[in-house]
């Protein structure tokens, strides 16, 4: 009598699935843990997120482009500021971030000291200026005033 196509499998084939199962699980638990190590993806703090999104804003300010620059400003603030966002030559003093500093963060709503100096054209006698930025997250952090 033939063996059914359905029957249970025998013994030593179970073993062999239970091997090979085991095997794949391991190595996707070693794919995995090496895939994420630090040296391949360093986290990135929500404080890092916060200068960097500063820096962007300001980048974006000085070369003139402040369509651009309204990428890294919260909805509220963008809305403020009108439809009429359009892009300008480069400002001769331009602005140079010299720190963010005491960067408090609170759920999705940040406060942070702010120095910017100026540098350039007109701007020989300006000295540093200290303020406190606001910042909201959403979808990443951005400027809001």
């Amino acid at each position: 009598m033939r063996a059914s196509p359905f029957a249970a499998p025998s013994i030593p084939s179970r073993a062999k699935t239970f091997a090979a199962a085991s095997a794949l699980a391991l190595g996707a638990v070693l794919l995995a843990s090496c895939s994420s190590s630090a040296s391949d993806a360093p986290d990135v703090t929500p404080g890092d997120q916060i200068t960097q999104v500063t820096q962007k804003f300001m980048d974006a300010t000085n070369s003139g482009k402040v369509s651009a620059a309204s990428e890294f400003l919260c909805k509220s603030t963008v809305d403020a500021l009108g439809p009429d966002l359009t892009d300008e030559p480069a400002p001769e003093a331009q602005m140079q971030l010299d720190k963010v500093a005491d960067i408090k963060i609170d759920g999705d709503t940040a406060t942070a000291q702010v120095t910017v100096s100026m540098a350039g054209d007109g701007a020989s006698d300006a000295k540093p200026q200290e303020s406190t930025m606001k910042y909201v997250n959403e979808d990443g952090w951005k400027a809001c005033q």
